[in-house]
């Protein structure tokens, strides 16, 4: 209450948002198991979720601009597990810009995975991962993939012979909290993102499916295009 009151007159602006009625979708999915899934936990995919879920899975980028815990991890994570019923070899690189982020979204994609009872891979490979550790990543790649740009740029990148069993079966990246990130924090990750692309390019004729999330970029079609 005492932060309530502290904060009461240093408020430049206010406005309560009126509820709005739910859209759903849905998606039949090949792999019972994810249906089965859904159906226990009583889960109705959302209309941004059924339709960007048809988009990956069709082959096309695609960006998610919804409110913040709107379920859009759910697309990446339920179109891999899809994916897996095709190619158990399947994989997604997911970039965090925090390892905090990278760390929570390993809790949710190890839970969706042990739920669904889909064998499938996650790890996290970022700066607070032991030496030995990365070594044993490096040489069995899971299936989500989670990293930050830094530790992409340090770690993946510059080896990426080593990782060429990652690359090759690689179907979906995914940008998490995409930002117009200036000066040279921006060129650097600017760059970043055009490398992993030109190494991809060199270990897949078929280029993955960007998915890219955000609940606050302005105009998220013309600055993904243009990005």
């Amino acid at each position: 209450m005492e932060v309530l009151k502290y904060y009461r007159n240093k408020v430049a602006f206010s406005k309560t948002l009126p509820p709005v009625q739910a859209k759903y979708g849905s998606y039949n999915f090949n792999n019972s198991k994810i249906n089965r899934f859904l159906a226990e936990k009583g889960i109705r995919l959302y209309s941004h979720q059924s339709s960007g879920i048809s988009l990956a899975l069709s082959g096309k980028n695609l960006v998610l601009t919804t409110p913040t815990a709107s379920g859009k991890s759910f697309v990446y994570i339920l179109s891999l597990l899809e994916k897996l019923y095709q190619n158990p070899d399947a994989r997604a690189l997911l970039i965090f810009p925090l390892k905090a982020l990278a760390r929570d979204q390993y809790g949710k994609i190890s839970e969706v995975i042990s739920e669904t009872g889909i064998e499938a891979t996650v790890k996290v490979y970022d700066g607070d991962t032991d030496r030995e550790r990365r070594q044993s990543i490096k040489r069995n790649p899971p299936n989500f993939l989670i990293t930050t740009p830094d530790m992409l740029n340090a770690g993946i990148l510059p080896y990426h012979s080593g990782w060429s069993s990652f690359f090759e079966d690689l179907e979906f990246i995914v940008l998490d909290e995409i930002h117009a990130y200036r000066g040279i924090i921006g060129s650097h990750i600017s760059n970043i993102v055009r490398r992993l692309k030109r190494i991809v390019s060199f270990y897949r004729t078929r280029k993955p499916v960007f998915i890219m999330n955000s609940a606050t970029i302005h105009n998220p079609f013309r600055f993904c295009l243009k990005n």
